[in-house]
Parts: C-alpha cells; sequence; structure tokens
C-alpha cells in the first residue's frame, strides 16, 4: 500500500529495524509512529500500548463537522499524464495512500507481495515518488508458535526488514474480519502525519497503474444517475451523516422487497456490474479524452467499479464464501439495492476517509444509534459504500476491471483474481514495453469468453481449490 513518506516522523531507524538479530525485528504497529517487536506485533493477545491509548482519547474529541472534514482544494494546476509519456515529475504535494490485504504469514501471500513488489509497485516508486506502499497485515488468531510456523515468521522477519514496507494493525487474520481491518487502516492513514490526501484501498491480488489512477481524480464525474436518484436523502441532510443511512435506500429496500430478492441465479452476466461488454477503441476513439478538471478533486471522491447493478443482496448460498445467513443478517435489515464499489480497489479522497472514520467512531461511541447491519455485515465494501453513501457520490470507472473484464489500453486497476500472482510479470513487461498504453493486453490464463461474466465465473468454478463465489 503506498504511503509517503512522514513529515513528522522517519519511517524507522536502524535500530528500529532490527537490523542486527533475529526476534529484534521493529515493525510498525496499530497507529503512526509506534514500533514494536516483529513477535509482538504478532500476537492478538498483546496489551495495548500507551501509544494507542493515546490515540484512542483524541478520537473521544467532539465530532467533526463535515466541513471541518474538508480538505483545502490543491493550490496546483495539473496535467494527465499521457498514455505513452512518463511524467517528468511527481504528482504536488502529499500522495495517495494505497492498501494491500495480505494473509499474515501464508507462504502464497508472501509470493504475491513479493510479485508486487517486482513488478507495478516497482514501476509506481520509480516514477511516482510521493507515493508510497505499504503492506497492511492483521494479527493471527493464536500467537505465533510451533515449527512451521517458526519459520515463517523468520521469513516475515528478513522481509521486513528487506523491504520495511509493512505495518501490522490489530485485529484477527480471518476473510470475515476484513470490515475491521480495513476500518482500522483508514484510521491509520486519517491520522498519520504525512496527512495522506487520497487513500487507494486494493488487494493483493490487483495490477495498479499509478499514472491511470491518479488521472481519474482529474477527470469530471458523471452526474448521477436518474435511476434511483428520489431514494437519496434530501440536500439539508446530506451534512448530518449521523442520520440513520437506512432511509437512503429505504423506498429501494420497499420495493426490492415487494418485487422478491434480486435475480443472481440468471445466466447472462453480461452487465453484472452495469457495464456493457467493452470493445478495444479505434485508434479516432482513443484520441478522445474525458472532460477534464484543472486540479485533481480533493472532496467527495469514492471511485472504483460498481459491484452490482442491482445493488447489495445477501448471498444465501451456504457453499459461497460470501454467504450470509439469515440468522447473522435477517431480511428485515438488509440494506437491499444499496450501491458500493468492489472491495479490490477503490480510491477515497482525505474528507471521505475521515467521515467514514468518524462515523464509525460515532456508531462505537453510541451502540443505542448503530444500523442493524452495522455488526453483522462482514462485506467491507459494502460497508463502506454503506457509511459513505449520504456524503460522497459513486463514480463507477471504467478503468476499474473487474476479473472477467478485458485489459484495455484505459485500464487503471486490474482485479486478477485467481490468476495472480502468475501474470504480474507479463502485464509488467507490456507496460515497461508501452504495448498497454496502444492495445488490449492479455491478462489472464483462463479458458472463458472475455466480458461475460457467466463464462468467466463458470470457468473459475472449474478450479480446483477454489473457494466457491
Amino acid at each position: 500500500m503506498p504511503f509517503p513518506r512522514p513529515l513528522a516522523l522517519p519511517l524507522a531507524t536502524a535500530h528500529q529495524r532490527g537490523l542486527g538479530t533475529q526476534g529484534t525485528t521493529m515493525v510498525e504497529f496499530a497507529t503512526p509512529g509506534l514500533f514494536v517487536r516483529l513477535i509482538d506485533a504478532l500476537n492478538i493477545d498483546l496489551p495495548l500500548q500507551p501509544a494507542e491509548l493515546a490515540a484512542q482519547n483524541a478520537s473521544l474529541a467532539p465530532i467533526p463537522s463535515v466541513d471541518d472534514m474538508k480538505t483545502p482544494p490543491s493550490p496546483h494546476a495539473l496535467q494527465p499524464f499521457d498514455d505513452g509519456d512518463l511524467p517528468a515529475a511527481d504528482w504536488p504535494e502529499s500522495p495517495p495512500v494505497m492498501d494491500h490485504i495480505d494473509q499474515t504469514a501464508a507462504p502464497d501471500a508472501r509470493a504475491r507481495r513479493q510479485a508486487i513488489r517486482e513488478t507495478w509497485a516497482a514501476f509506481t516508486r520509480r516514477h511516482f515518488s510521493n507515493v508510497d506502499i505499504v503492506f497492511i497485515l492483521t494479527q493471527p488468531a493464536k500467537p505465533p508458535a510451533g515449527v512451521g510456523v517458526q519459520a515463517a515468521l523468520q521469513l516475515l522477519e528478513a522481509e521486513v526488514r528487506l523491504h520495511n514496507d509493512t505495518v501490522i494493525l490489530r485485529g484477527r487474520e480471518d476473510y470475515l474480519n476484513l470490515p475491521n481491518k480495513t476500518l482500522r487502516l483508514m484510521r491509520f492513514a486519517l491520522t498519520h502525519p504525512s496527512r495522506y490526501t487520497h487513500v487507494l484501498k486494493t488487494d493483493d491480488d490487483c495490477y495498479v497503474r499509478m499514472r491511470l489512477v491518479l488521472n481519474t481524480l482529474l477527470e469530471v464525474p458523471p452526474a448521477p444517475e436518474e435511476e434511483g436518484k428520489d431514494d437519496k436523502l434530501p440536500s439539508q441532510l446530506r451534512s448530518s451523516w449521523w442520520t440513520s443511512l437506512f432511509g437512503r435506500s429505504g423506498r429501494a429496500a420497499k420495493g426490492a422487497l415487494a418485487k422478491g430478492k434480486p435475480d443472481v441465479g440468471a445466466a447472462d452476466k453480461s452487465m453484472v456490474d452495469g457495464r456493457p461488454a467493452e470493445k478495444e477503441k479505434d485508434p479516432a476513439d482513443r484520441a478522445k479524452q474525458p472532460a477534464l478538471l484543472k486540479t485533481a478533486r480533493m472532496e467527495g471522491v469514492y471511485i472504483g467499479a460498481l459491484e452490482a447493478r442491482d445493488g447489495f443482496h445477501p448471498i444465501r448460498d451456504p457453499h459461497s464464501k460470501w454467504f450470509t445467513s439469515p440468522e447473522e443478517l435477517p431480511d428485515k435489515d438488509v440494506p437491499w439495492g444499496q450501491r458500493y464499489l468492489a472491495g479490490w480497489g477503490y480510491v477515497l479522497s482525505r474528507d471521505v476517509v475521515a467521515h467514514l472514520v468518524a462515523k464509525v467512531d460515532h456508531y462505537e461511541r453510541q451502540p443505542a444509534k448503530q444500523p442493524c447491519w452495522f455488526k453483522a455485515l462482514h462485506w467491507e465494501d459494502v460497508l463502506v459504500g454503506l457509511l459513505v453513501t449520504d456524503y460522497a457520490d459513486i463514480f463507477s470507472h471504467p478503468g476499474f476491471k473487474a476479473a472477467w473484464r478485458s485489459c484495455t489500453s484505459d485500464t487503471a486497476v486490474r482485479h486478477l483474481d485467481v490468476d495472480a500472482p502468475i501474470v504480474l510479470p507479463g502485464l509488467y513487461e507490456q507496460e515497461k514495453t508501452g504495448m498497454w498504453q496502444v492495445r488490449t493486453v492479455q491478462c489472464s490464463l483462463g479458458s472463458f469468453k472475455t466480458n461475460e461474466y457467466a463464462s468467466w465465473h463458470k470457468w473459475r468454478s472449474s478450479l480446483p481449490g477454489t473457494a466457491a463465489i
């Protein structure tokens, strides 16, 4: 995950990195500037540290108003980066933050991190020095012990000492614990002394083309869609973010319940994310650019790929890794139809992150005001969408590509899913040579029809040992 270098705190001193002996490796933990031994950071029973207590007390200050959260607009006039040219200089001021969510000690997660370091992260660090890349990990369910775990710990220690790009947050490393992980990383980014202007949160099975991600901040977002316009909160309530979020989608929810649950079993999924199948642009179309702003968008940014055109609906299939039982989240409590961006990659501006963090703090301090779905949702992308829906409009950008989409020349973030990390080196070569700037490239080893979800899903489901979705 990219972080810019801190302005007030060194990333780590030589002593903190523990360059000498095994067992003394230091890692940034829980809150910016707090360094503890790696072995302690991985201990889920580690007592709360004084720096964490201080951060918690700071979060108990009066809740800021929406205006207090605003980030001053950048005074710099920015030019978009041409597809065929690298920037001559960094973007001004603070950079975005990018996160990769990995398994703590799993060998395949380590391989994915290393593949990222050797490909698009290396490209980003070379050409965008104001974008810093850090990997966010959380803690194993049990303290590290045993021969196998100790061997993995030694490898992780060597990795942390060599690359110095890892942060460990509190919380159990578990797929169902992703909301905790994501919310903690947002709080970490928000309280970091570098005062990041944007957060780009990605999973470790994505390929990121940073210049195109930054260019999205210069694009004029589309007008809010007509469909569902009446379901938004009145304008006078948009700053009252503590208002129950279910109010925004209440009419949509009633409509969904009246019509029955959304049909998720249909064979034709070619528009599952609300966008039609993509074709490579011809040279004449390639010259056309979206409308551009003179300065990067510093407020209200929520950019990514719309996960489902019909919005959220719980998956009741117990074989799916996204299974949610009726006991965990009853139908009456489901925020039916809530639109959100896919969790494998989205961009938030600082004010949206502040809004999200303040809202979570508010709900945790006053449990009686928590919406019924707040603790029941295991899916961080849905939760983020719900928490920012009254503050920022969704920008479903065509450059954010799901795993079944083609890798056209305008790809900014590509979710590789089961193709990671094996295809990363090939994509990196095609980016370095400029081939990806002018044409669609192959970005999957799968035997499926590109841009057709049903075909991709059938191929994915045929892979042995792959979790059902």
